[in-house]
């Protein structure tokens, strides 16, 4: 994905050598913090899902897109973008059983991550000189999946354990919204540097699980440049 990315980036800086004003393409990174919100879908009793809330833990994710930009006059653009997208959680302290099914007397931090790529479709307002709004919405397409085992007691103590998995209950195809609140720090005739503060969440759930619902949500501070 890595390769991927690199060959893309390429590719914007070529285009944009030949490109008309109308048109301006830019890359950006989007560390944040991503937790879960859990919602009842149906009549499960409330402290269950407060537990669950409250087993669950935020974790630092990171995201970044390239994307391909058009003025559509000189206040408001509208961007396509393609990228990179995970989002995660961690749990707290669980016994964790041994390979052959029985209980263990282990004891792990769990740390489980979404991969995924995005497409988003953002629009960006200029409200006063290099302040702006952007909004919009993210298709996401889920890749793969991990899992990571801190063990932090038992015989495995001190050992980490990461495995790539499948389940079947998360979805293919899920939507997210984006808002952001931006500036621009620099700029000039060949490339313009902003940051954003920005808030992203689910619109449909991550899984398909019929009694309740998952919806990641990350904050964070977008950095990026257009060219």
């Amino acid at each position: 994905m890595k390769n991927l990315f690199l060959i893309l980036l390429c590719s914007v800086l070529t285009i944009n050598a030949t490109s008309q004003n109308k048109w301006s393409f830019g890359i950006e990174a989007f560390p944040n913090m991503t937790s879960f919100l859990i919602s009842n879908k149906s009549n499960l009793p409330e402290e269950n899902i407060e537990r669950a809330k409250d087993f669950e833990l935020p974790k630092f994710c990171f995201s970044g897109q390239l994307y391909a930009s058009f003025n559509l006059n000189s206040k408001a653009s509208l961007s396509l973008g393609v990228g990179y997208n995970a989002v995660g959680y961690k749990t707290k302290k669980m016994g964790v059983t041994s390979t052959n099914g029985n209980p263990g007397n282990n004891f792990a931090e769990l740390t489980y991550s979404y991969n995924n790529i995005q497409i988003p479709l953002l629009f960006q307002y200029s409200i006063y000189k290099g302040l702006y709004v952007r909004g919009g919405i993210n298709t996401l397409l889920n890749v793969y999946n991990s899992a990571e085992f801190q063990y932090v007691s038992g015989e495995k103590s001190g050992q980490i354990d990461k495995r790539e998995f499948e389940d079947p209950e998360i979805k293919d195809v899920c939507f997210s919204g984006q808002l952001s609140l931006g500036v621009t720090f620099f700029n000039n005739e060949k490339i313009n540097l902003y940051s954003q503060i920005t808030a992203e969440s689910y619109v449909t759930s991550l899984i398909k699980n019929e009694f309740y619902g998952k919806f990641p949500f990350s904050t964070g501070l977008v950095i990026g440049a257009k060219f």
